[in-house]
């Protein structure tokens, strides 16, 4: 590398790195970061619910299919990736079961909701590093994740023999054998706690919700390469666009769990809608809007 070309990379890196720390800074205006003690303790508790799942929940699943995960002798990079992969799927199934407690008192169907919550957020997670850092094809991606095969992946309450879509199913990318096992297992989840739901007007519309709300989000996971922050210096479309995603994800937690139980009080609904509003206004109102 020439001292011209080294010089455009560490520039690019700065400005990028200052693009991310003024994110950094709009996020903590919004005052949501609690005091540096509990955030110490809040990060050691995810630590260990996340090597929990990890050991008990991932590792049958995945073992086979992504052994380098699990290596003993994983790289440094590698070994990264899982605690990283850790963190994102124990905060997702601690925010669903939190939410869940709002309405729900079974400690099984709080597990299985956000054992289902854990696979989706983590597959988020993993299509987002492939797009944005691997230039991952957009298209190819979408194609596995076509919003008719997401309909097909989670057929509605009263349907005693329907015919499943399962993402898992080859040939697709090696590259993508994570994401779609993770989204097949996060679907299967979400299966299983419909399953529990009386086939009645209300778990029909939630159902249709949680539809959109998926296609939502994969929708915007997949233009996300239009927002990386080396390309894109609007921070306002990239702050805009992260809270919108912020508020679906608790609005998919909150379905999760939601799912499985009656109807509940509509102060719950406020209080999940409330909760939606501060990570993301305009998607937190208009979701409200439609529940």
């Amino acid at each position: 590398m020439s001292d011209a070309q080294a010089t455009t990379v560490a520039r690019d890196g700065d400005q990028r790195l200052q693009l991310r720390w003024e994110i950094w800074i709009r996020a903590f205006q919004f005052r949501l970061m609690p005091p540096l003690p509990v955030l110490h303790r809040l990060i050691l508790e995810r630590d260990a619910l996340g090597t929990e799942l990890w050991d008990g929940v991932m590792r049958p699943a995945l073992v086979e299919r992504v052994p380098a995960l699990f290596a003993a002798d994983a790289d440094p990079a590698m070994r990264r990736i899982a605690m990283d992969l850790r963190r994102v799927g124990a905060s997702a199934y601690a925010v669903t079961g939190s939410l869940y407690h709002l309405h729900g008192t079974r400690p099984a169907t709080a597990r299985a909701a956000g054992v289902a919550a854990m696979w989706l957020a983590q597959a988020a997670a993993v299509i987002d590093y492939l797009l944005d850092e691997e230039a991952f094809d957009p298209a190819t991606l979408a194609a596995h994740l076509r919003p008719d095969l997401i309909s097909a992946a989670l057929p509605p309450p009263g349907n005693p023999h329907p015919i499943v879509h399962h993402f898992d199913v080859p040939p697709f990318d090696p590259r993508l054998t994570f994401a779609l096992t993770a989204v097949e297992q996060g679907f299967a989840g979400l299966r299983s706690c419909l399953a529990l739901a009386p086939d009645d007007e209300y778990h029909r519309r939630l159902h249709e919700e949680l539809l959109i709300c998926i296609r939502q989000m994969v929708g915007a996971e997949i233009d996300s390469p239009a927002l990386r922050l080396d390309r894109c210096d609007d921070l306002d479309e990239v702050d805009r666009t992260l809270r919108r995603v912020n508020a679906l994800s608790v609005w998919l937690f909150a379905y999760t769990g939601l799912i499985t139980e009656p109807a509940p009080p509509g102060l719950v609904i406020d209080a999940v809608a409330r909760i939606a509003e501060l990570s993301g206004t305009s998607a937190g109102r208009s979701m409200r809007s439609k529940t």
